[in-house]
């Protein structure tokens, strides 16, 4: 990974932002955070081509190898990544994800899922990007499995992530990996990115990946999804129909066709 104090000195040179501006920046996103350290140091994205879904800033996208890409909705993100020298896109994924011209070696979202109204179809997208081997690193806040722990959790850090306002999906370790699964990946690895890597939580990491803060999870292409024949006759999506991504229609109907995910 690029040494903080490089990163603070490009932001400050590049910044579109005024010296208040930039710091806050700076200081509020630019710290690096432990998703970040654990793709990079336990799957090398740092020297990968990763399409950062939701970039913002570009706080990850700068991290990452030669050959990445950001995406987000907000034009000021965009405006600020390109003013660094990153690639970077103004995308509202809900309305289907652009071509690039070429596929990449990972995929990483991270605090996205939990805002997306049609999060299966987002997943689905993600394979159309991915080379054969690449993965997705998928980071949402979790919901805790008793209420005690929820009230501990925002006693100890001071909130419960799952429950921003603008959060309409809450996942748990177990729900993030279904509905990976039925969106055509294999997951490797499910991730509480706090405790892995540290030298005495680590050891509790099974169990404080349950508690209810965040999880991570690494997943790969599975080349034999397919959709259930009576799934694709009942539950085809045709509301889409006529809209600006009418293709994700036609990509559920090929998933089962091909035996595998459509592209695009």
């Amino acid at each position: 990974m690029r040494p903080p104090e490089e990163i603070a000195r490009l932001v400050r040179d590049r910044s579109p932002l005024g010296a208040t501006g930039t710091e806050r920046v700076l200081r509020d996103f630019f710290v690096p955070s432990r998703a970040l350290r654990f793709v990079c140091e336990a799957h090398a994205a740092d020297r990968r081509a990763i399409l950062d879904i939701g970039c913002g800033y570009g706080p990850h996208l700068v991290q990452f190898g030669a050959g990445s890409a950001g995406l987000d909705a907000v034009e000021q993100n965009v405006a600020f990544c390109r003013a660094l020298g990153l690639e970077a896109h103004l995308a509202n994924v809900e309305d289907g994800l652009p071509d690039l011209g070429r596929r990449f070696d990972g995929v990483f979202c991270s605090n996205l899922l939990e805002h997306l109204v049609a999060p299966h179809l987002f997943l689905l997208r993600l394979h159309g990007q991915l080379v054969d081997q690449g993965r997705v690193f998928i980071h949402v806040p979790t919901t805790p499995p008793l209420p005690i722990l929820d009230r501990l959790i925002k006693r100890t850090i001071g909130h419960n992530g799952y429950l921003a306002s603008e959060h309409i999906n809450a996942y748990t370790p177990r729900t993030l990996q279904f509905t990976l699964e039925r969106a055509g990946f294999v997951v490797e690895d499910l991730v509480f990115v706090g405790a892995r890597g540290h030298w005495l939580l680590r050891w509790g990491e099974p169990l404080f990946r349950e508690l209810g803060i965040s999880v991570l999870a690494v997943a790969r292409r599975d080349p034999a999804f397919a959709y259930p024949e009576k799934r694709v006759a009942a539950f085809a999506p045709r509301f889409v129909e006529g809209q600006a991504d009418a293709a994700a229609v036609t990509a559920i109907t090929e998933c089962s066709a091909a035996g595998r995910p459509a592209r695009g």
